[in-house]
């Protein structure tokens, strides 16, 4: 609402201020059905008759957005349930109806005295309903690529010596919006601009002339955007360093091909080359230039088990004898060539004895991927320690690897080291075990 002393004052539609104090009344309509649910019905009903006659006294209407579809309201009055339908029943809707589409193409197309103000929000707004009478002036229509007949988005109509104005919403939403506040203003200005259409004649030349105050107030307005501009590039670049710290916390959360894709770019940034293995066997083979290994990786909803560690040890088999066989002994065994294909593709030299062929088995599971990180019990079971030690394995969490590529990246120097005990260790990596060394629980 329009009042003498504040530009706006809210009010649900049921219980406004007095509206002798108002100019203009902005509304939207879409939340009239949750007043009526709270038992207003029958006041409702009275505040469309006090505001037809208001309306009709020199008082501007101006309704946002159309209202729900076939909406019809029920309330009680004199003990029996009534039906009022505010379409149908009010002055206010009588001879308009809404054609419930969607769409954001608007143009403006009113009265050339308006043009200077609500031209320029055409890019900004959507709308939701094709507006159709006879009784409606245009405001905006549907902007179309071919001739054909317009499809009315924005209108008005006269209601004796006020109006009820129909315009489709701004985008943003957002109350701290300088667009929606001027939008709003000049939307509740509409009837005074149409009882004052005669527009001061423009001449192109005049803008190269200015007083000190318009130029000062311009020169202040291009440092404001320079700055928005600057504050907006920064908050872009917080936004992307963000999305980089997410993206490593799937080492926790993930499973497939979404957490093997990050254990690989993690391993890659710790200095190791990756590739994919053969498809079903070996997750990933790596090789730091000296060392190769044969990596399983698996997110798990609970700890990790013997099963996991026998298949990094079949990997690990499978590597070794593609990288000590000739191309002569392997022709025969798809699987073999394709590990000889993927060792070529990492610049792995092969034909070695099978010695220097030998490969290390890693295994790096995301296990209890589902559990909050302070409620996660061990992940290595007695056990299955034991066979990982047994079966000569490095074997280690998602959530270690996170705390292990964290680590490097504020000492870089950790990188060598943390690579050497992937290769060196038989059993759980005793590495990366304080997640809340770079992690903190919210309070």
């Amino acid at each position: 609402m329009i009042g003498p002393e504040s530009p706006f004052r809210g009010s649900k539609f049921w219980n406004p201020p007095n509206l002798a104090e108002f100019s203009a009344v902005i509304w939207y309509p879409k939340g009239l059905h949750e007043e009526a649910r709270e038992g207003h019905g029958a006041a409702i009903v009275t505040r469309f008759a006090e505001l037809a006659n208001w309306i009709k006294e020199g008082h501007a209407l101006v309704i946002i957005g159309a209202p729900l579809e076939g909406y019809k309201l029920t309330y009680v009055l004199n003990n029996r349930h009534t039906v009022f339908d505010p379409m149908t029943e009010t002055e206010i809707f009588r001879g308009v109806s809404f054609r419930h589409t969607s769409g954001a193409l608007i143009e403006y197309c009113g009265r050339d005295s308006l043009s200077a103000f609500f031209s320029q929000f055409a890019g900004s707004l959507f709308y939701d309903a094709i507006l159709s009478t006879n009784e409606l002036i245009p405001l905006f229509r549907v902007s179309k690529p071919t001739t054909g007949s317009d499809q009315l988005v924005g209108a008005y109509k006269k209601l004796d010596k006020g109006i009820v104005a129909f315009l489709p919403p701004l985008t943003s939403a957002n109350p701290q919006d300088a667009d929606l506040y001027i939008y709003h203003t000049i939307a509740a200005s509409t009837l005074e601009l149409l009882d004052n259409p005669a527009q001061e004649e423009q001449f192109d030349w005049l803008e190269h002339f200015q007083t000190l105050l318009e130029r000062d107030a311009g020169q202040k307005i291009s440092s404001a955007r320079r700055q928005i501009q600057e504050t907006e590039a920064e908050i872009a670049r917080f936004q992307h360093q963000i999305s980089l710290e997410q993206s490593t916390k799937r080492l926790f959360t993930a499973t497939g091909n979404i957490f093997t894709n990050a254990v690989a770019e993690a391993l890659r940034e710790l200095g190791l080359k990756v590739v994919e293995g053969p498809k079903q066997r070996a997750d990933l083979i790596a090789w730091d230039g000296k060392r190769l290994a044969a990596i399983e990786v698996k997110g798990l909803e609970g700890p990790a088990r013997e099963k996991n560690i026998g298949q990094v040890k079949r990997w690990t088999a499978d590597v070794s004898v593609a990288r000590s066989s000739n191309l002569n002994d392997i022709a025969e065994d798809s699987e073999l060539a394709s590990y000889r294909n993927k060792l070529s593709d990492l610049g792995v030299p092969v034909d070695r004895s099978a010695e220097d062929a030998e490969c290390k088995g890693v295994a790096i599971l995301g296990t209890y991927r589902k559990t909050p990180l302070d409620q996660r019990p061990e992940s290595f079971p007695d056990p299955v320690k034991r066979v990982i030690v047994r079966s000569g394995v490095c074997a280690l969490t998602g959530l270690q690897l996170f705390i292990s590529l964290h680590e490097a990246r504020i000492a870089p120097s950790r990188r060598e080291q943390i690579v050497d005990k992937l290769f060196e260790m038989d059993g759980v990596l005793e590495e990366g075990e304080s997640w809340q060394t770079f992690l903190e629980k919210e309070k």
